[in-house]
This record gives structure tokens, sequence and C-alpha cells, in this order.
């Protein structure tokens, strides 16, 4: 007998479902190539995203942007410069208040 063949999307003359995000949850509508949305900010994670890659790929308008977005969902996220409201941003680091050990003799 042969292999059953199964139905695929393609084959079932079926658009395929929308994955796109919701509206107001782009840091950046109809801002990308083409007019398409950009840089989604739905979650704590894709904000987080958002932010280095417009730090990597952004011009300066959209970088301010596309921070001030994600500041305004997401305030305790610390930006891309290190910037940030969390209390983690403005702890200062950790100092030792031991002495360092001698070197051992071998």
């Amino acid at each position: 007998m042969p292999p059953r063949r199964m139905s695929h999307p393609s084959r079932t003359g079926k658009p395929a479902p929308n994955t796109k995000a919701p509206a107001g949850s782009y840091a950046l509508p109809g801002g990308g190539p083409g007019g398409a949305d950009a840089y989604p900010v739905q979650d704590r994670a894709h904000g987080a995203n958002a932010l280095a890659r417009v730090e990597q790929h952004g011009t300066p308008e959209e970088k301010a942007k596309v921070r001030a977005a994600v500041k305004r969902r997401y305030p305790d996220l610390p930006s891309s410069k290190g910037e940030g409201d969390s209390a983690a941003a403005k702890a200062k680091p950790a100092t030792s208040s031991k002495k360092a050990r001698p070197a051992r003799k071998s």
C-alpha cells in the first residue's frame, strides 16, 4: 500500500492564517520597506529585540522613535545604550570587599 498523502496548506487552496501582530504593536507602523510595519513590540522580548535591531540598522530618527515607543510600553526595559529606568541600570556595580589572596607556592 502506498504511503498516505497529508494535506498541505498550499494544496487545499485556502490562504495561510494571518500571523501578523496587531496594528498597535509596532514601533514604526508603516515605516518599513514598502510601507510595511517595522519593529514589533507586542511583548518584552520583541521590545528588546526591536532596540537591538534598530541599533544595528536604523537611522538616527528611527532609533529615537523606536526607543521612545519601547520606553512608553516597557519603562523598566533598559535601552540599548544602557540608559534604562530599571533598578539594575541605576544600581552601581558591586565591588568586592575581600582582599586578594597571595599566590600559592608550588
